[in-house]
């Protein structure tokens, strides 16, 4: 069933008893809109708004407390002071570890079968359907994809025990995936911006970090940069298969990988610094570990509430004593 943006599938239990899945986006039930990050968690407001259309679908939920989260997802839009393009040589470093990294035009994705990372240009997708932003945005959505990351995360997927926790869960991990742009902080202090070139300034910066075989690394770090090859930039498909005798060898190469994953991403940085491009990644250390994200405001003067006639109404009343919902178009 599919009514008003909400998805409801289910599956009989018994003659008396079925499970039931419902797929819905908050801004959307909110708003009217799938754009704006500016949406409470507010569990009344849900009941009020979810529970409306549900009733209209035919599905009454007795017991809210037992509700709980298959699947979660969250964003948010942060205001840029550039053109989203001159960031997404930042952006597209982002993500965890053992998971694939890939992108589909200018959006990035970093994930796995239980967590996943996407970053992409907002305005962008916007004006696609012809709403005209002036701000440049870059939307970060964190995606919990299945119960079982989402209890090894929260400690229980019951929806009223994490709702509490889910803006804290949400930094923690875009912190992970964004920490390596602090680097930045440390090059700054480390590395003059009179060097006469990168490979000056990555000698100076490896020797100050006490780096063995700096000769080697600084070789390394400008080939992958040159070749603007970033070694966990493309999705493997293929399903890793391996055998105990074979774990060593596994450690060896991820350790290797790593390094080269370190090198590109301190070149890159401080071939920014170099060409006076700092503030870039300054900039999004500012939004996402400092201070609180700069919330993108869309231009819509009308927040769209979804109609609720009188008999859902009369449902709402008996089933959660509530007030009259306001209904505006």
């Amino acid at each position: 069933m599919d009514h008003k943006g909400v998805q409801v599938h289910y599956k009989p239990i018994t003659d008396k008893k079925k499970q039931y899945w419902i797929y819905f986006r908050l801004s959307e039930i909110y708003n009217g809109y799938n754009l704006s990050s500016d949406t409470p968690l507010d569990s009344h407001a849900l009941r009020r708004y979810l529970g409306a259309i549900l009733i209209e679908m035919g599905v009454h939920i007795q017991d809210w407390y037992q509700v709980q989260i298959g699947r979660l997802d969250v964003f948010r839009n942060l205001q840029l002071n550039y053109e989203y393009e001159d960031y997404f040589h930042l952006v597209q470093l982002a993500g965890f570890k053992r998971t694939d990294f890939w992108q589909v035009e200018d959006s990035h994705y970093s994930g796995n079968r239980i967590i996943e990372l996407n970053a992409y240009n907002k305005q962008s997708q916007l004006r696609s359907k012809n709403i005209i932003v002036n701000d440049s945005i870059l939307r970060i959505e964190l995606r919990f994809l299945n119960s079982h990351k989402i209890k090894e995360v929260f400690g229980t997927n019951n929806f009223y025990t994490i709702r509490d926790m889910i803006e804290g869960a949400y930094h923690i991990y875009i912190r992970e995936a964004f920490g390596f742009l602090r680097e930045m902080e440390a090059i700054s202090k480390l590395v003059s911006p009179d060097c006469k070139g990168l490979r000056e300034a990555l000698f100076i910066y490896y020797a100050s970090l006490n780096k063995r075989n700096i000769n080697r690394i600084v070789k390394e770090s400008i080939t992958l940069l040159q070749e603007n090859k970033y070694p966990k930039a493309e999705r493997k498909n293929s399903k890793r298969v391996r055998s105990k005798k074979d774990d060593a060898e596994r450690k060896r190469i991820e350790r290797k990988s790593s390094n080269s994953e370190d090198y590109y991403k301190s070149a890159l940085l401080i071939r920014d610094y170099l060409s006076g491009r700092k503030e870039l990644a300054l900039e999004l250390i500012e939004a996402l570990f400092n201070t609180p994200a700069k919330v993108a405001k869309f231009p819509f003067e009308l927040i769209r509430r979804r109609f609720v006639t009188e008999q859902t109404q009369e449902a709402l009343d008996k089933q959660f004593g509530i007030g009259k919902v306001k209904s505006t178009l």
